[in-house]
């Protein structure tokens, strides 16, 4: 499997990018002992998860880019390993010429849809813990807010 950690840019050493196999047909964030998040991104029940949706033409989302690099620097000095932060191209168009990436893509919107139906547009940031859904937040978002966001969240 090809699994978002080992393909991060130095700039998103703390991001990583989600795959249809990450979650469940119920929506749920796939976290148990044999999935690809507890082995490779050692993903625990009691961790935050924060999954960014973003569109590469999408004005907020590259706005929200260098906000969610910086979140990631901070919340991992502040959380460890207890906020787990990712990343999912909604539109697959990020990977046009591997049609396989793209087509995993496309059906891990259709399974987000189907399952969240509060998904509303790009950037869309879903909050995971225990795998399931505790909160979200969408359209444009400052660093403060984000961090806000992640605290209320672990606090739950």
């Amino acid at each position: 499997m090809n699994y978002a950690f080992t393909r991060t840019s130095p700039s998103e050493q703390k991001i990583g990018f989600l795959e249809l196999s990450d979650f469940k047909e119920d929506g749920k964030m796939n976290i148990s002992k044999n999935s690809s998040l507890a082995k490779v991104a050692n993903v625990k029940a009691k961790d935050v998860c924060v999954v960014e949706i973003y569109a590469d033409w999408c004005g907020y989302c590259k706005l929200a880019k260098p906000i969610y690099d910086e979140v990631a620097k901070d919340v991992s000095k502040k959380y460890r390993d207890n906020v787990k932060l990712f990343k999912i191209n909604g539109t697959g168009e990020q990977s046009k010429s591997d049609e396989e990436r793209k087509e995993s893509e496309m059906k891990l919107m259709e399974l987000i849809k189907k399952n969240h139906e509060d998904f509303e547009g790009f950037p869309t940031f879903y909050f995971f813990k225990n795998g399931k859904k505790i909160g979200k937040h969408s359209g444009e978002v400052t660093k403060e807010k984000l961090i806000e966001s992640i605290d209320s969240m672990v606090k739950k």
